[in-house]
């Protein structure tokens, strides 16, 4: 794969998790499927074009990023050339649409598709990013700016420099840049005027202030778990694990810390299944795992592990299957609280303890679950062995 140049970013085909395609930065697309490279797609063979306009023939190809639709067509960015944004249909037609201010001399990074099927595109080296709405004739070059209060004073701030894109589960998209991450809430707003701006989140450390998120580091890499808490990647100070609004820091990983092999962290990744996140860094590829799983939409598949908790098991006691922020509560089969807590995405995690902190007695234990609003429920039954 060494002529490829420099692959850096893989699609998975939504509806084939067997077929997807990676970006090559000079070798242009690659689509596979079964682990068995089937195409290569390149300015000879497709609408794709080379990068070096001196040599047209070349097939210096750069892909930039890419991402699926909810139609399934593939979107990817053709980078330093006129038509620089490209669609990819399922039965493999081109489609390709000029982003004009940004064309030709620009190099075009990486592209996020958006529920609602807009296209947020980076635009490498400092020159902020490109959207282009779902039907491809709204487009706007974005000038990133944030604004900011710490409670006592504000300030807008530029942050121009982007390095990482991501669309949490409420639809707001989060932007890692050289100043930390500004966050667009509603990001439908942007074509409703000329001015848009992002907000950037403020951590709470009890001093009375708000302090800019991670606002002198490098945000490299940004990946959403199954409670919306937002994982931090960063270029020299590893990964963090901030709460939902970003105001609450809840792990920080280094390599002095943890088993985390170097502090440059360069992608992020989590299964959604299972809680467990991938760690990219340029000393290779650890995971770690989380606590918070994708929720199900009902109280269809609710289980508790390990069951029955033995003596010998000192580990966390999983309940899953759950819906979003689902209420827990515990109880003895006497009906007095144990222990209670709101799951993160659709699972809970319980240490065994009572509330006094003691590891409960030998018994069956009733696990409540009950959706936010109230209206739906399950019970399960547990069994602690001494």
């Amino acid at each position: 794969m060494d002529e490829y140049h420099n692959i850096h970013r893989i699609a998975v085909d939504p509806k084939n998790e067997n077929h997807f395609f990676a970006a090559s930065w000079g070798g242009g697309l690659l689509e596979f499927e079964n682990d068995e490279l089937m195409y290569r797609y390149e300015n000879h063979n497709s609408p794709l074009a080379t990068a070096l306009p001196g040599s047209p023939n070349a097939p210096y190809v750069r892909i930039g990023g890419m991402d699926f639709d909810s139609e399934g067509n593939l979107w990817l960015t053709n980078s330093e050339v006129a038509v620089n944004l490209l669609k990819f249909t399922p039965d493999k037609k081109w489609e390709g649409i000029t982003l004009p201010e940004v064309a030709n001399n620009y190099k075009i990074g990486d592209l996020l598709v958006t529920k609602n099927d807009d296209k947020w595109i980076i635009l490498q080296g400092g020159n902020d990013a490109y959207v282009v709405d779902k039907t491809g004739k709204q487009k706007k070059r974005l000038l990133v700016t944030s604004y900011f209060n710490n409670g006592v004073h504000e300030e807008f701030n530029r942050m121009n420099d982007i390095l990482s894109i991501v669309e949490d589960l409420k639809g707001a998209i989060w932007i890692g840049t050289t100043k930390g991450v500004a966050v667009y809430s509603s990001p439908e707003r942007i074509w409703e005027s000329e001015k848009f701006y992002a907000s950037q989140p403020g951590l709470d450390l009890n001093d009375g202030l708000y302090h800019r998120l991670l606002g002198t580091e490098n945000v490299t890499a940004i990946a959403v778990d199954g409670a919306n808490r937002k994982w931090l990647g960063t270029s020299n100070s590893g990964v963090y694990l901030v709460s939902e609004n970003g105001e609450k820091e809840i792990q920080h990983f280094t390599t002095g810390n943890s088993p985390l092999i170097s502090d440059n962290i360069t992608s992020l990744a989590i299964n959604e299944k299972t809680g467990e996140v991938f760690i990219g860094t340029y000393a290779g590829i650890v995971s770690y795992q989380g606590d918070a799983v994708a929720p199900n939409k009902v109280f269809s598949d609710v289980y508790v592990y390990p069951n029955p908790v033995r003596e010998t098991w000192d580990g966390p006691v999983i309940i899953t299957g759950l819906v979003e922020s689902t209420d827990v509560k515990i109880t003895d089969i006497t009906g007095n609280l144990v222990y209670q807590t709101t799951s993160l995405g659709g699972q809970a995690v319980w240490n065994g303890k009572n509330l006094s902190g003691n590891r409960v007695k030998t018994g069956v234990y009733l696990v409540f679950c009950t959706d936010k609003f109230g209206e739906e429920t399950h019970i399960e039954k547990l069994l602690f062995i001494h």
